[in-house]
């Protein structure tokens, strides 16, 4: 019994270390993508420039290193500041809101 313990436990660290590694691989894709999306939006809606462009940049990651690692506070400071409500899920939006 005690092998196929050793077994499960090895399988479990070899799990975590995959899904770690597919959540990092994970966030180095999708921010950049982030990035481009939202600069093109701000070209594309408001005629930004390059400055301008990388300006918002800057101030986003300065205000994504605020928050880091605090998702929900940083929806809170998002919806607080500008009335914009961010959510992973539609049932965490109130239902007067929907």
């Amino acid at each position: 019994m005690g092998k196929n313990n050793r077994l499960i436990d090895q399988m479990n660290a070899l799990a975590r270390k995959h899904r770690n590694e597919n959540v990092s691989n994970a966030i180095r894709n999708i921010t950049p993508q982030f990035y481009a999306s939202m600069a093109l939006a701000l070209h594309r809606v408001y005629g930004f420039g390059a400055i301008r462009i990388a300006r918002v940049l800057e101030e986003t990651r300065d205000i994504w290193g605020e928050f880091e690692g605090r998702g929900k506070e940083l929806a809170n400071a998002c919806y607080e500041e500008t009335g914009i409500r961010i959510v992973n899920d539609e049932s965490e939006i109130p239902e007067d809101e929907r």
